[in-house]
């Protein structure tokens, strides 16, 4: 008798034991799949916070490139209201594509656009902000993923990279630094640094200018 009540309590042990033995595999198990969940919640906010990061930096060089395009008259009235629609639309490179097809097509236009840029001081704002900016998304630090780094190679390889690098030839030739960005100019732009405005603008009718609200500008605005 006293040999099956010890047999008895062995086997209750023994299911005591495998009972705590299942219910520890299963807690493994579900902290396991906390922490996977976590580490996918992690990586989805870290991708999202770049997705934001990157709309928010492509809408501020959007913006830029409108001022500069109005007030230098690259962008007026219709084909302004147009690139704008077609950068709500989903076309990102809509404000800055007619720049670059500009300097394409019109034997100099870089230098037309810098003595508009140079003649006006929120354009010149608006360009050494474009040029910061476009150097902020692609540094190093913030690409983590693959897919980032294709994300960003296409950016580069798109009309943002051409058109920064036309405007940092202003920034370069007009020694801009951080206090024009903060709008905080001290010294008036001297004509040494203006391109020869009768060289720039020798065949243009006074016609063909726009308003005089706005400095040196094309006389003929992008259609597309």
């Amino acid at each position: 008798m006293a040999f099956l009540t010890q047999q008895n309590e062995i086997n209750s042990f023994r299911e005591i034991t495998l009972d705590l033995v299942n219910i520890m595999h299963r807690q493994f198990e579900q902290s396991e799949a906390s922490v996977k969940i976590m580490l996918e919640l992690s990586s989805s906010s870290r991708r999202q916070f770049v997705k934001d990061g990157l709309l928010l930096i492509l809408n501020d060089l959007s913006s830029n490139v409108a001022i500069i395009g109005d007030r230098t008259g690259v962008l007026t009235g219709d084909s302004l209201d147009l690139a704008w629609a077609k950068y709500g639309a989903g076309d990102i490179w809509a404000l800055m594509r007619p720049f670059i097809d500009r300097s394409s097509m019109e034997e100099g236009f870089d230098i037309q656009l810098k003595n508009a840029i140079l003649s006006d001081r929120p354009s010149m704002v608006a360009a050494a902000s474009f040029v910061r900016r476009a150097d902020s998304i692609f540094a190093d630090n913030i690409i983590t993923t693959p897919e980032q780094k294709i994300l960003f190679d296409l950016l580069q390889e798109g009309p943002l990279e051409k058109l920064k690098l036309l405007l940092m030839i202003e920034l370069e030739d007009t020694e801009i630094d951080g206090d024009i960005v903060n709008n905080e100019i001290n010294k008036e732009i001297t004509a040494d640094k203006l391109i020869d405005e009768e060289q720039v603008l020798e065949g243009f009718s006074s016609a063909q200018r726009v308003s005089s609200s706005q400095t040196n500008l094309f006389p003929d605005t992008a259609k597309n």
